[in-house]
């Protein structure tokens, strides 16, 4: 099923995201194609940040809200008003994206942290505001025009009322509430409260701490130095799961309390349901997650196991990469694959649109954003100093090129990550020939660690969420962990206490709740570009160019349909995925 989106809830849940790019149409009600120009000629480290005047923004929201409640607006002067507080809501994303980019730049930066608390503080209010201004203007009596003119069609679909005063009831097909939200407290504070947690999160995450030989130590310092023996690693590592593992534990409960509210006051049953409605709009739904999951502890598991005894991953060798060569081997690549790729290179260049610059301040995670007042993406890529760090550039590089070229206008999740594993995909005969073998190597293990991994963590989230919050405990937590580690291959003897706790190094559970599962959908579409690209040199390129323009908004429809690809929840895919996978790891 396919719920009609609360705008503004969608917003605030979908702009909380740190993970992957995560896009957003709703910023883009008219997409131009980059073939007929577009982006600017602003560099990042140009960009002035500053705060938002909050006090102005809301009084300007609250004055024409008034005015089209009121009838006061001709169309003409409505499209006017709407423009400027349309540009001021693109301005505090834009600016809520530069602090959050700086701020991971250097987590030691307590000037951009705290902006960055500030925003998190104030999306809610803000957000409510938009959700006001979409129901003023899809019930006033220039409401067709301003759809037509200004909206570009859908919010009179998503916050018209009912004809005849019927209110619908929640959680059914025609439902979600949409009016009623920007008005309730209760849902106000629902996600204030989900917001301040994600900030405590984020607090706690931005630089953790361990007591070690007597002295307090930064984690991801330690982390990063080389000069600490496997044992010594060992030892600091199980300091840092003892001691956060119950703390993000009771955090992290606190949030699926949270949320499981959320779920229960859209009428749902669960958040399962919600999020996959809500929050990513999937054209599939749990139960086709299951039988996916289900085929993958069957036929890929094993592979996993197999490949561990063979001790592949241990065998893995990288060339060590400082930022100048990872730029110059995608430049390569980009100009081997041409095209729209080549395109957006030269702008993400031009523009100083990334950073991969290899810093132990930077924050432990990679993304792509959209800088909406200047309609262009950005890359943040934590790198290690490693040739596999092509390939997580490479990752958001697709997710870059797609941004792009679109405007930010990829609905779907699911579909962006296609993107970004199938730019991965398209590296390993691209980049400079010196990295190709070890980089393939990588890859294909990589893909076999994506479906497995993330598959187990897919199934942690349905399990937790299946239960009230309040019957789960830390501890709990760790033995579901360590059990599906077992259960989908990875796990190795001795480490028992390592996969009971290292649930909570995965921050998609705390900011990006039900987004793992896209990895695993994704991936399989991606797979099947290498498999095409296998067969024939250009042909996985082709169709992964076929499907860069926003025909179908959905994940299936363009991959099956737009694409020609096979469905991801074919019976026996996976099995056909373990084969290939068997034979180019021989």
């Amino acid at each position: 099923m396919k719920r009609s989106l609360t705008v503004a809830a969608a917003l605030l849940l979908a702009l909380l995201f740190s993970g992957c790019g995560l896009l957003n149409e709703l910023l883009d009600s008219a997409l131009r194609d980059r073939d007929e120009g577009g982006g600017n000629n602003v560099k990042f480290s140009e960009i002035v940040y500053r705060r938002p005047d909050l006090e102005t923004l809301s009084a300007d929201f609250e004055t024409l809200i008034s005015a089209l409640e009121k009838e006061e607006l001709n169309v003409r002067k409505a499209v006017s008003r709407l423009e400027k507080v349309y540009g001021a809501y693109n301005d505090f994303y834009t600016m809520d994206n530069v602090a959050e980019l700086r701020y991971y730049h250097d987590v030691t930066d307590s000037f951009y942290a705290d902006e960055c608390d500030w925003f998190l503080e104030n999306e809610p209010t803000v957000d409510q505001l938009f959700e006001e201004l979409c129901y003023a203007s899809a019930n006033c009596s220039i409401a067709e025009e301003l759809d037509e003119r200004f909206w570009g069609g859908w919010v009179i679909d998503a916050y018209g009322e009912p004809e005849g005063g019927e209110e619908p009831e929640p959680g059914t097909d025609d439902s979600s509430r949409e009016e009623g939200t920007a008005r309730d407290p209760e849902y106000l504070a629902m996600d204030q409260d989900e917001n301040a947690i994600l900030a405590e999160y984020r607090r706690i995450m931005a630089d953790p701490t361990v007591s070690w030989r007597g002295e307090e130590y930064s984690y991801w310092s330690l982390e990063q130095d080389d000069s600490l023996s496997p044992e010594d690693w060992d030892e600091v590592r199980g300091l840092y799961y003892d001691k956060y593992a119950p703390i993000l534990g009771e955090l992290y409960l606190r949030l699926v309390a949270v949320r499981q509210e959320q779920a229960a006051y859209f009428g749902y049953d669960g958040y399962e349901a919600f999020a996959y409605d809500w929050l990513y709009e999937r054209d599939y739904g749990p139960a086709e997650t299951a039988a996916l999951l289900e085929q993958i502890r069957r036929e890929l598991a094993p592979l996993y196991g197999e490949l561990s005894l063979n001790e592949r991953w241990d065998a893995l060798r990288y060339t060590e990469l400082n930022e100048e060569e990872n730029l110059e081997a995608l430049r390569t690549a980009s100009e081997q694959l041409g095209g729209q790729i080549l395109l957006a290179f030269r702008e993400m260049e031009r523009c100083e649109l990334c950073d991969i610059e290899i810093s132990e301040k930077k924050g432990d995670l990679s993304y792509q954003c959209f800088l909406y007042s200047y309609d262009e993406p950005f890359i943040f890529v934590k790198t290690e100093g490693w040739s596999d760090d092509i390939l997580s550039f490479g990752h958001e590089f697709g997710h870059f090129v797609d941004a792009w070229y679109n405007h930010n206008g990829t609905a779907s999740h699911d579909l962006a990550e296609v993107f970004s594993q199938g730019m991965e995909y398209m590296l390993l005969d691209a980049v400079p020939e010196d990295y190709r073998e070890e980089l393939t190597e990588y890859k294909l293990l990589d893909t076999v660690d994506t479906f497995t991994q993330q598959g187990s963590f897919a199934e942690f989230e349905h399990e937790v969420y299946a239960r009230p919050a309040s019957e789960w405990t830390p501890e709990a937590l760790e033995a579901l962990s360590l059990r599906l580690a077992k259960e989908y291959g990875y796990f190795r003897e001795g480490e028992e206490d390592y996969y009971a706790k290292s649930w909570i190094d995965i921050n998609h559970f705390f900011d990006n709740p039900f987004y793992v599962v896209s990895y695993c959908v994704s991936n399989d579409a991606a797979f099947q570009i290498y498999e095409l690209e296998c067969a024939e040199t250009g042909a996985g390129l082709s169709v992964w160019n076929k499907m860069l323009p926003r025909q179908n908004d959905g994940f299936l429809d363009t991959v099956v349909g737009q694409g020609g690809l096979k469905d991801p929840f074919g019976d026996g895919r996976m099995k056909e995925v373990a084969a290939l996978l068997r034979e180019k790891l021989r």
